[in-house]
């Protein structure tokens, strides 16, 4: 335990005497918690709240596939 208070009053004391440093470490500091932050809500939105609809794993999601032709003329497609 003084181990750790010796090595905290070393660190507030070099942040004292180095005034840019202790911005520069702020500044990442706000930085990570603000894309921390960002990242969450815009995961908590998506992924993790139920979607708006009354009945959610009923809904399917339709798409087409535009597909080459075969030399011969022939179309091709897959059914799923």
């Amino acid at each position: 335990m003084e181990k750790l208070w010796k090595n905290l009053t070393h660190s507030v004391r070099m942040l004292t005497n180095t005034p840019g440093f202790s911005l520069l470490a702020i500044i990442a500091i706000a930085l990570g918690i603000g894309a921390n932050t960002t990242i969450f809500s815009v995961v908590n939105t998506v992924l993790l709240q139920p979607l708006p609809y009354e009945a959610p794993r009923q809904l399917v999601m339709l798409s087409t596939e535009q597909r080459t032709q075969a030399l011969d003329g022939r179309g091709s497609f897959s059914v799923r």
